[in-house]
């Protein structure tokens, strides 16, 4: 049985591999008459950063996480994100699963939806989980499109195997959110002002 789970993590993160280099770049190549050969020789150059080890026993923070999103070049032309985030660590398989997914919701906006900009906010829920919403300001979600493999397997498979998930909605500002959920450690800080922060809700709420 372990045997098959490692055959199974070794296939997945081959497959996100292989779609977040190659195939993307073969995309765009068939994706227009007069390729820009700058931009593709940037594509071809490009790897996905080396993974944390799955079998590890590391924990890595959002800092790294946004650090190795911003590795990708076509991520690190549209991401934007808050100074200020949550003191969470993440498990090295979720870090590879959660990088991922975020990457590929980069590269989704700008391929599909035209985007220039994708903001990513940060929550972390008490009961041991990081929300991370990534909305763009694209053309919005393609209703009826058939999911191709960055939506099964690296939204899909990949989170689904760390106990996270995916969920695409259309945003507020007519682009489209995609929203990561996965299992994360608190830090006492983070635990403790979000209380204080219910607490002084609580006290203002009972004084007017």
């Amino acid at each position: 049985a372990l045997v098959a789970q490692e055959r199974a993590r070794v296939w997945r993160s081959t497959a996100a591999s292989l779609h977040e280099s190659l195939l993307n770049s073969i995309r765009y190549v068939l994706s227009g008459t007069t390729p820009d050969r700058a931009r593709l020789s940037g594509l071809v150059a490009s790897s996905p950063p080396a993974p944390v080890d799955p079998g590890s026993a590391e924990v890595v923070d959002l800092d790294r996480l946004l650090a190795a999103v911003l590795e990708d070049p076509i991520a690190t032309s549209l991401v934007s994100f808050p100074d200020s985030r949550p003191q969470v660590t993440l498990s090295a398989p979720v870090f590879e699963a959660t990088r991922a997914a975020v990457v590929e919701a980069a590269r989704n906006a700008r391929q599909h939806g035209s985007a220039t900009e994708l903001h990513i906010d940060f929550e972390a829920v008490e009961s041991g989980r990081l929300i991370v919403s990534a909305t763009d300001n694209g053309t919005g979600v393609i209703t009826g499109a058939r999911p191709g493999i960055g939506m099964s397997r690296v939204l899909g498979e990949s989170l689904r195997a760390v106990g996270g998930s995916a969920h695409v909605a259309a945003a507020a500002n007519g682009g489209t959110t995609v929203t990561i959920e996965v299992t994360a450690t608190m830090l006492p800080s983070t635990v403790m002002n979000e209380r204080s922060l219910l607490a002084q809700m609580a006290e203002s709420a009972s004084v007017t």
